[in-house]
């Protein structure tokens, strides 16, 4: 079932409120973002009847020490349980907003410095592991993930991961295509864009040379003419701000048949 907020009405006051304060625009949708925390409470329970026995039956100093890391361990998880159940996402039209009965962080689209789509696969056979997950980095360093953790449906996740994409798009995109035509290089590490051409570790590649682009939703290729292997080849996951990179590449390539 999913946990979103159809209804402006179902937004606490106090977060309208501060949306309001930091002019975040037209409220878009919220929803739940609790954690699957059970699994590790299922880690801390043998450990805490481990403390017990050992303390109990030996009187052992390290069963004593066992059992009181376990139970700080075991009160920590009781209000990381506590907070990240009522934690919930905000989406509003100038940025987003994040919060818990702990803490609350608001991030506007322009204020985004980093946004990373979608989770890589390191085993064998290397690739995406799925692209419905986010991670976006504000400029003052502070970090917001959706991942598989929250108990979100992938449909939920995806809706919201979409939404903050188009929006960073939408508000960087226009800034990007400024800095270019002024002839600035674009740092995509570790590929780089500029009017003369794209570079890649060192590697230089002039448009003239390009043949062929290809950025899907899993992968972003760029072809060397007259070469039959990949001149550059990522996975989406593993490409900061890869909704930008294949925006910009995508006009680029428009603007060169023209």
């Amino acid at each position: 079932m999913e946990r979103q907020f159809s209804l402006l009405q179902s937004v606490p006051p106090a977060i309208m409120r501060q949306a309001e304060a930091e002019r975040l625009g037209d409220w878009l949708c919220g929803y739940r973002l609790p954690q699957k925390t059970w699994g590790c409470l299922l880690l801390l329970l043998p450990l805490l009847f481990f403390g017990t026995l050992c303390f109990g039956n030996l009187q052992s100093p390290v069963g004593l020490i066992i059992l009181v890391i376990t139970l700080a361990l075991l009160i920590t998880w009781a209000i990381w349980t506590f907070d990240t159940a009522r934690s919930r996402i905000d989406l509003f039209s100038n940025g987003f907003l994040w919060s818990s009965p702990l803490s609350r962080q608001t991030f506007r689209w322009e204020e985004i410095q980093t946004l990373w789509r979608g989770t890589f696969r390191a085993t064998q056979p290397q690739g995406v592991e799925t692209i419905d997950t986010i991670k976006v980095k504000h400029r003052n360093g502070s970090v917001f993930e959706i991942s598989t953790v929250t108990q979100l449906n992938e449909h939920e996740r995806a809706r919201i991961c979409d939404i903050i994409e188009s929006y960073f798009v939408s508000f960087h995109l226009p800034n990007l295509l400024e800095r270019y035509q002024r002839g600035e290089i674009l740092n995509f590490d570790p590929l780089f864009v500029s009017r003369s051409g794209l570079s890649n570790k060192g590697d230089f590649l002039p448009w003239s040379q390009v043949e062929a682009i290809e950025s899907g939703p899993e992968r972003i290729v760029i072809r060397r003419e007259g070469r039959t292997s990949d001149w550059y080849h990522t996975w989406v996951p593993r490409q900061p701000n890869a909704c930008l990179l294949k925006a910009l590449l995508e006009l680029l390539q428009m603007a060169s048949r023209h």
